[in-house]
C-alpha cells in the first residue's frame, strides 16, 4: 500500500490540558499520571488507516506556557490538521482554547478540531457540552470530548480528523486510487 504524503498535525492549548497525554495515548496507547510540561514542542509520528487508506501523521505537541506562545505559529502553519485542547474542568483553559481558535481559524486547507479533554472527570465539569459544541460548530470545527486517561474518544478523534482530511484532498492526491487504462482489441472479419 502506497502511503499518502505525511500530514502535519499541531496540538495547541493551555498548559496542563492534556495535549501530551492525548498524543501519547494515541501514538503509544499509554497514559502517565506524572507527565512533565512540554518545553517548546515535542514530536511523534503515527500511521493511521482510514477506509483502507494510509495516512502518516507527524504530530507536533506544543508547549502551553505563555512564554512559548510565540513559537506556536511555527508548528501550526501549513498543518493539515490543528487540534485545540481545553480541560472541561477549567474555564480558563476554555477561554485560552477560544484564543487559539481565533488565531488559527483562517488557516486554509486545514482541518481544525476543538477538543475537551478529561471527560473522565464529568463531576467536576465547568464547561457545558452544548456551549463548547456550539462554539466549535459556529467556527466549522470538529468537536469531541475525550479522556486521555481512559483513552475514551481518542482513536475516534483522530479517525474523524483523518476522514475529514481525506474528503478535502483532490482525487489526484488521494492514496490507492488508480486509473486503469483499458485496451480494446477490435476484430474485423
Amino acid at each position: 500500500m502506497e502511503p499518502l504524503k505525511k500530514h502535519k498535525f499541531a496540538i495547541l492549548g493551555d498548559t496542563n490540558v492534556g495535549k501530551t497525554s492525548i498524543t501519547t495515548r494515541f501514538v503509544n496507547d499509554k497514559f502517565d499520571d506524572y507527565t512533565t510540561s512540554t518545553i517548546g514542542a515535542a514530536f511523534k509520528s503515527k500511521k493511521l488507516f482510514i477506509n483502507k487508506q494510509l495516512l502518516i501523521l507527524d504530530i507536533w505537541d506544543t508547549a502551553g506556557q505563555e512564554r512559548y506562545r510565540s513559537l506556536a505559529p511555527l508548528y501550526y502553519k501549513n498543518s493539515s490538521a490543528i487540534i485545540i485542547v481545553y480541560d472541561i474542568t477549567s474555564i480558563d483553559t476554555f477561554n485560552m482554547a477560544k484564543f487559539w481558535a481565533d488565531e488559527v481559524k483562517d488557516q486554509e486547507n486545514t482541518v481544525i478540531a476543538f477538543v475537551g479533554n478529561k471527560s473522565d472527570q464529568l463531576s467536576y465539569r465547568k464547561i457545558d457540552f452544548e456551549e463548547a459544541r456550539d462554539f466549535a460548530n459556529t467556527n466549522n470545527f470538529i468537536y469531541k470530548e475525550v479522556s486521555a486517561k481512559t483513552g475514551d474518544g481518542i482513536q475516534e478523534l483522530f479517525n474523524t480528523i483523518g476522514e475529514k482530511l481525506l474528503s478535502l484532498l483532490p482525487i489526484s492526491q488521494q492514496p490507492n486510487i488508480f486509473i486503469e487504462k483499458k485496451k480494446y482489441n477490435f476484430w474485423c472479419f
